[in-house]
């Protein structure tokens, strides 16, 4: 993937204006972020207490007072793009291709081994 290709995807994230939502955003920040830290050293993503704790400062700290905290949510939804990949649990291949959307922290972590960035954009980063 080139530079260009993604940044039109991340123009893409979410719809503009007034139902704006930063959790997409903030979640690849995130990952900038820990990867930076030398959290992060592979293009494999855990969903993991770093990666939580990091979204929710960056979310304190950029969202608004009505974004919800709940980084499961934009990990799962980041694999409509196509640098974002999830990894399935051993056995929940199938599961993870059935689901359009996980409620939890723990329904994600039953489903998503961890997220695999497209090696371009990890180099990248």
């Amino acid at each position: 993937m080139t530079v260009e290709q993604l940044l039109n995807e991340l123009t893409h994230l979410s719809s503009p204006g007034p139902s704006f939502k930063p959790h997409k955003h903030l979640a690849l920040l995130t990952v900038v972020k820990l990867v930076r830290a030398g959290g992060i050293q592979t293009p494999r993503i855990p969903f993991d207490g770093n990666f939580r704790a990091t979204f929710s400062a960056l979310l304190k700290q950029c969202g608004s007072n009505i974004d919800r905290d709940r980084p499961h949510a934009p990990f799962f939804h980041l694999s409509s793009h196509s640098f974002w990949h999830l990894v399935p649990q051993q056995g929940q291949g199938a599961a993870l291709n059935a689901a359009t959307t996980v409620g939890s922290a723990g329904a994600l972590q039953r489903l998503v081994s961890c997220a695999e960035l497209e090696q371009s954009v990890f180099d990248l980063l």
